[in-house]
């Protein structure tokens, strides 16, 4: 973040940040959320869910599943997301765009599949259109660079959407984390408090004489024993000093609780 900053205030406008492995993995793991919580929570925070082109042109059931992730974690995350179809420059993604504003065409490129997949996606092709309607994609070449530029325009479009519609949710949730931690703060000094309490004292020095008294009938007990009575003796001033140590303890606290009372 603070790389970012300072970059930021030198002109900088766009920060890509490839996510390791699998975006799927990466956005349900504890790591991906933290770390995109932090983003977002700093700075506009777009998400790309790159799409293998190739594939998903020519497998209905592979767009199918794609699209399926990309709306797991548009939900999951709760940011602006851009569909981006990559390898422009070896098939045009003009077929599964087409799967996206179009069912009839969807349906009719799984006419030769039969299985419980097939329904599946179909099912799903009619709950995700909802989602096609409002999603921006694009197409790209990593290896000429084409497309890139709407890939930009893109971004700055979802950054309006991120500070118009996301950023006041995420203040809102940001806020309320504050006021769960605040609580739970001032719980534990309670329970702090509590255990200072004058009878908690009480009822541990009435422990401590008890293990001192039940120390001192053992070694009574063992005095004859070669060597016994000696070690008794060291613990038993081991135990004494605890003591001791616990009563100065305890009346600092006393002090201190006088002093914060005044």
């Amino acid at each position: 973040l603070s790389l970012i900053e300072t970059h930021s205030n030198e002109g900088l406008q766009h920060v890509l940040i490839d996510t390791p492995g699998q975006i799927e993995a990466f956005t349900w793991s504890a790591s991906g959320t933290i770390i995109t919580d932090a983003l977002a929570s700093s700075i506009p925070t777009v998400i790309l869910y790159i799409v293998d082109t190739p594939r998903c042109a020519e497998n209905a059931l592979t767009f199918s599943s794609n699209m399926l992730h990309a709306c797991s974690i548009l939900y999951k995350t709760r940011l602006p997301m851009i569909i981006v179809f990559n390898k422009s420059d070896v098939i045009s993604a003009d077929q599964p765009r087409s799967w996206m504003n179009d069912y009839l065409a969807f349906d009719q490129a799984l006419v030769d599949e039969s299985s419980f997949a097939t329904s599946f996606a179909r099912s799903m092709a009619l709950a995700l259109d909802e989602f096609y309607r409002h999603i921006t994609s694009v197409e790209v070449s990593a290896m000429t660079g084409e497309g890139f530029t709407e890939l930009l325009e893109a971004i700055d479009h979802a950054r309006d959407e991120y500070n118009l519609h996301y950023k006041p949710i995420l203040e809102s949730r940001t806020k309320q984390r504050e006021q769960e931690k605040s609580q739970q703060e001032q719980e534990q000094l309670s329970k702090f408090r509590s255990e200072l309490d004058p009878s908690d004292r009480n009822q541990t020095e009435k422990t401590i004489r008890q293990n001192l008294s039940e120390k001192m009938r053992a070694a009574t007990a063992s005095e004859n024993a070669p060597g016994a009575g000696q070690n008794e003796s060291e613990e038993s001033e081991e135990e004494k000093e605890l003591l001791r140590e616990f009563k100065k303890s305890f009346q600092l606290t006393s002090d201190s609780k006088q002093e914060t009372k005044k």
